[in-house]
């Protein structure tokens, strides 16, 4: 084999391909080259954006790799030109994001091609939606590349995790690190993708944990599934994947302003902490006359909770390209530049960035030199301080009064790195400095180690929240029908299901368990207030689960809750919030089975927002009592009221409101504030939430027509103060319902 000079890309065979796969490539030869043994690895001056140039030689050959191309084709063709690079046997795409796409434009028709590794689109496509301007036009900006080189017949491969290439008998070998095959597929299959996208930066510590076991899925999947268990996708592989479900601008807008809001960032930039997050990291290993040489390149990789959970032990490599062109970097939420730099542990940081969006920031270039790294950049400084710098300034390029970009080109071979320009730091390397170089810094606690504790959290979170859905999936099997009496998990309970299943989860630290739970939307818990005593839990009602309950309740005529004293002229959000809500969280138990302990929580919130929206109507009777019904008119709201108290010979009439209590018929849920008369019988409820309601009367002088479940009390109208009975109030109508309501429309008025 090493008389063969070959260049293979060695991939996992794929049944469709394997041919492809395996073929072998030869080195691009040098002309009027000596035996150069080395890697270069130069970062070239396009102004702000990312394009790496790696050429490893060896004795007459090469081997080029261009990762990214900048913004500009003009200047990514000038720079390549002056390197004399006229075949490019590896291309890379690291993710999809302008300045890094911009400049590859075209690039087919001008150099050979040879490879090309990318993001795989269809899992950004997909989702085109949610993202601002800039990232649907990076998105545009891959999708025309791609289909330039499929014109031009080169090989392209969405690599992942894992994906390792040995071009030249594995003297040198480039891996890919990030992304996993698990987040590109929640990206290409997942309806729950809003999470990854409204966050400052994309959150990834959820790929730590366990992966949940695999449901039952078709073909498609089965097929996806497959081929993300080779570490690299194909295009032909997407064909046939589900279509996002969509959105409106108006909602794009809306999540784009909260995400601005907390980002500080400005809407056009909505959904790049996704496209940097998905960032292809390749980690490239070279051997020049023996030497082993290690060059991290991340993209614009911002979270690196996934990379340094994965690599416990530390990531050691001789050159990082900065991330994000010297940019922030992050455990979660959380600042972790000494985190990131001391896994790392670079002897050199490459930045290229030229100012532009506040890039590099200065923060970055210290923490770098504090962990003993050189520091080089496209841009050369114009200042110097006898003395410490500035630091209240965020960006370096100011602080130093940097010039323009130009080309920056470390050596690597058999006597170490060099560089062909003066480098904008000289750090220790991992060489002891002397004593002046020394200086003291506080580094915070790792985040890391706060996050490898999040992580064992979440692993207990996750396995509460699949107990509870068990336990709530078989009492709704097992429930007779239309009943209620739900009762939410103790503490107690749960810890000994814990144990029954060797899980070392106490009491006191259940009780962590269930509150962060209950913040991160898990499932319903008790632990948040102190007016529940002991713990209990309970799963949280689904999107069905809550559809069942509107179709449920939207079936009667309408829902009567007595209007809180005092509450005169609110507005529609005080006004829903305020009502008495006994009766209906018992009619939700017994409709959904979920306990009346949560239903405030977990429930009401979704009942009020219907309550609010276009398809229900709000009604107030004259006495204050406040009704909510679908029907769009007062008449529309009584004639089925009407209808059902004059059928049947049923006993319900219309009278004056005289006694403490009256009784409102089947059509009509009511709402019942109990604590005016005590506790009702377990009789008394399964009637509440079939049958009929008690309500309590409020204080009203003027006489007013309700629904009684008595006869012969007389009646009396507002208009014209007849006494009209029953048998009476039919006649005058002819038993006519419409006649009927219009006679008691009156008494009733549309709030909206």
């Amino acid at each position: 084999m090493k008389n063969l000079r070959g260049l293979a890309f060695l991939r996992p065979p794929c049944p469709t391909s394997a041919t492809n796969r395996m073929k072998k490539v030869a080195l691009t030869p040098i002309s009027g080259a000596d035996d150069r043994d080395e890697l270069r690895v130069t970062a070239l001056g396009i102004g702000h954006g990312d394009s790496i140039l790696l050429q490893w030689c060896d004795r007459g050959c090469q081997w080029t790799c261009l990762v990214d191309g900048g913004q500009s084709p003009d200047r990514l063709n000038q720079r390549l030109d002056s390197a004399n690079v006229e075949t490019i046997d590896l291309l890379v795409l690291t993710h999809l994001d302008t300045d890094h796409v911009g400049g590859l434009g075209g690039i087919a028709s001008r150099r050979r091609v040879r490879s090309f590794w990318g993001p795989a689109l269809a899992a950004f496509e997909r989702h085109l939606w949610l993202f601002g301007q800039r990232g649907v036009e990076a998105i545009e900006r891959g999708r025309a590349l791609e289909d330039s080189l499929k014109a031009a017949k080169v090989d392209i491969c969405y690599p992942l995790e894992g994906y390792t290439s040995s071009p030249h008998d594995n003297a040198v070998k480039l891996t890919v690190m990030s992304p996993p095959a698990r987040l590109v597929r929640r990206l290409l299959v997942g309806d729950d993708v809003a999470g990854l996208f409204s966050h400052p930066s994309m959150p990834l510590g959820w790929l730590l944990d366990t992966e949940p076991p695999a449901s039952e899925q078709g073909e498609v999947l089965g097929r996806l599934d497959a081929s993300l268990s080779r570490d690299f996708l194909e295009p032909s592989d997407l064909s046939a994947m589900p279509t996002g479900s969509g959105g409106s601008p108006s909602e794009q807008k809306s999540l784009a302003e909260e995400w601005s809001a907390e980002s500080g960032a400005d809407p056009e930039f909505f959904g790049d902490s996704v496209l940097n997050n998905t960032s292809l990291v390749l980690y490239l290993e070279a051997r020049t006359n023996g030497r082993l040489h290690r060059v991290l390149l991340p993209g614009d990789q911002e979270n690196w909770t996934y990379l340094l959970g994965k690599n416990p032990r530390g990531i050691q490599a001789d050159v990082l390209k900065g991330s994000h062109h010297g940019g922030r970097v992050y455990l979660e939420a959380d600042l972790a530049l000494d985190e990131v730099f001391s896994t790392i542990q670079p002897r050199v940081v490459l930045f290229s960035g030229n100012g532009q969006h506040g890039l590099p920031r200065t923060a970055v270039r210290e923490a770098a030199i504090r962990w003993g790294a050189t520091v080089a950049c496209t841009c050369s400084r114009n200042a110097e301080f006898c003395g410490p710098a500035p630091t209240e300034v965020e960006c370096c390029h100011a602080v130093y009064s940097c010039g323009r970009s130009q080309d920056v080109a470390l050596v690597l071979d058999a006597k170490g790195i060099r560089s062909d320009r003066p480098a904008c730091h000289s750090g220790l390397g991992r060489q002891p400095g002397r004593v002046v170089d020394v200086r003291q810094h506080i580094v915070d606690p790792s985040p890391l180690l706060s996050h490898l504790a999040e992580n064992e959290l979440r692993r207990h979170i996750l396995w509460v929240q699949r107990k509870l859905k068990n336990i709530h999936t078989e009492r709704v099997r097992l429930a007779p029908g239309f009943v209620q009496g739900s009762m939410p998990v103790s503490g107690e309970d749960l810890a000994t299901l814990a144990r029954e299943e060797r899980r070392h989860l106490s009491v006191p630290h259940l009780e962590e368990v269930l509150s962060c739970g209950m913040r991160a939307g898990s499932f319903w818990s008790s632990t948040h207030s102190r007016a529940h005593g002991a713990s209990h839990a309970y799963a949280l009602p689904s999107s069905g689960d809550i559809a069942n309950l509107l179709e449920m309740i939207s079936e009667k005529a309408m829902l009567l809750f007595p209007k809180p004293v005092g509450r005169v002229g609110l507005d529609r959000d005080s006004l829903v919030n305020g009502l008495e809500l006994e009766a209906l969280q018992s009619y939700a138990d017994a409709a959904i089975h979920f306990p009346e302990e949560m239903f405030r929580e977990a429930i009401w919130p979704a009942v009020s927002k219907a309550f609010k929206g276009p398809d229900w109507h709000c009604f107030q009777h004259g006495s204050g009592a406040i009704a909510f019904s679908r029907q769009a008119t007062i008449e529309l709201l009584l004639q089925p009221v009407v209808r059902y108290a004059f059928s049947n010979d049923s006993r319900v009439g219309f009278a004056q409101m005289k006694d403490d209590a009256f009784k409102l018929s089947t059509p009509v849920l009511v709402s019942l504030p109990w604590k005016d008369h005590g506790a009702p019988s377990n009789w008394d409820r399964c009637l509440a939430v079939e049958s009929w309601m008690v309500v309590r009367r409020i204080e009203c002088p003027e006489p007013h027509w309700k629904l009684l479940e008595e006869s012969g009390i007389d009646h009396r109208t507002e208009s014209d103060g007849a006494r009209i009975d029953k048998e009476t109030l039919a006649g005058h109508t002819r038993q006519d319902p419409v006649r009927m309501a219009e006679l008691l429309a009156p008494t009733v008025t549309m709030l909206w």
